[in-house]
């Protein structure tokens, strides 16, 4: 079990007759248990052209002078899907009117309109 600590192995092996001390165990469990640890798992997602885009929000690092008011700056994000074209608008607010705003514009850049856009967890949705 890849999640036993070194002291719980020797506990477990002390049981079955293991001479050895905690040093010598502690540098063999460092050798062995990368082999153990668990790979990520990638499922390459494949979509047909006009089928899917992908949209968000994301907030840039530093705000802008806007009015005599610092602002934080969002990026609206659209992605197609199939072709992996990226439209990115920048907007000074989140609420409904800048996201219908900035997904007529990302559909006026790319010249058409995805059959199905998705969403990661967005309030404005």
């Amino acid at each position: 079990n890849p999640k036993l600590t070194s002291v719980r192995i020797l506990e477990i092996v002390k049981g079955e007759g293991y001479p050895g001390q905690i040093t010598i165990l502690r540098d063999f469990v460092r050798e062995v248990r990368p082999q153990y640890k668990p790979q990520p798992v990638y499922i390459r997602m494949e979509y047909q052209p006009g089928e899917y885009s992908q949209i968000d929000w994301g907030e840039m690092p530093d705000p802008v002078l806007w009015q005599g008011h610092w602002c934080p700056v969002n990026a609206f994000v659209m992605v197609l899907c199939y072709s992996r074209l990226l439209y990115v608008e920048f907007s000074l607010g989140t609420q409904l009117p800048d996201f219908l705003r900035c997904h007529q514009n990302g559909m006026h850049f790319f010249g058409a309109v995805p059959k199905c856009c998705v969403y990661d967890n967005l309030s404005s949705v």
